[in-house]
């Protein structure tokens, strides 16, 4: 597979710029930063970056893979009554974090 030429990157980043509102209404809809870049040819990291300029709310780490999981493991007080993930876990120990 080639690398796209900057000319390409270029026009594949204003056609996702161009199309902001569905691309907001993908990732509501619950579908993964990675799987809308590739459909626009933009990286994820880049199109995480518009989503953060775009005033976008962004999906907590657990969050991201719910689409993966059984429906019933998928609804709020299946999820709480287990263990918090394990990025909160990790957030909360980071020595940046505030003492609870």
């Amino acid at each position: 597979m080639r690398r796209p030429t900057p000319s390409e990157r270029a026009a594949a980043r204003e056609a996702a710029r161009a199309d902001k509102v569905t691309i907001i209404e993908r990732y509501r809809a619950r579908e993964p930063v990675s799987r809308i870049a590739d459909a626009y040819g933009v990286t994820s990291g880049w199109l995480a970056l518009r989503l953060d300029e775009w005033g976008v709310p962004r999906r907590q780490c657990y969050e991201a893979h719910l689409h993966r999981r059984r429906p019933s493991a998928c609804s709020a007080d299946a999820y709480g009554a287990g263990p918090e993930p394990k990025c909160a876990r990790r957030r909360l120990s980071s020595p940046t974090a505030a003492p609870a």
